[in-house]
């Protein structure tokens, strides 16, 4: 199931949701065009936000993580757009979350994923679960 929804939002502008009588899946595509990989501006390298992932730290000198940043301003402009208020709509119906993402998608459900642990699990203790298929590594 996770792998068709992340297939099938390749055709999405950004995510889709299904919302079952088990769980609520959010699947994020990849890309399928080839310009969509080539750009004339590298995307490089950026800390991670402290207040979104306040846990992600480098590893030896603790200070905030650095990921990749074309994936970092997907995931960061999905939950601007409507990510936070669809999660947490999903949170009420008290059912499994589970972010799934092919190819560049991929990145983006683990950011989703460990934003959500961020920001519910602590206060609710309802762990998700991510699942990814084909995807590069997010930094």
């Amino acid at each position: 199931k996770a792998c068709c929804l992340a297939v099938r939002s390749h055709k999405s502008s950004g995510y889709i949701k299904e919302s079952g009588s088990e769980d609520t899946v959010f699947a994020f595509g990849g890309s399928w065009a080839d310009q969509d990989f080539y750009s004339h501006e590298p995307f490089g390298e950026i800390t991670i936000d402290p207040s979104l992932f306040p846990s992600l730290k480098s590893v030896g000198n603790n200070e905030p993580a650095k990921i990749n940043q074309g994936f970092f301003r997907r995931f960061q402009a999905l939950l601007l757009q409507t990510l936070q208020a669809e999660v947490e709509k999903a949170i009420k119906k008290a059912k499994p979350i589970i972010f799934t993402g092919h190819s560049s998608g991929g990145p983006v459900a683990i950011l989703a994923a460990v934003w959500y642990l961020e920001k519910y699990t602590r206060s609710s203790g309802d762990p998700c679960k991510c699942l990814t298929f084909g995807s590069p590594l997010v930094g």
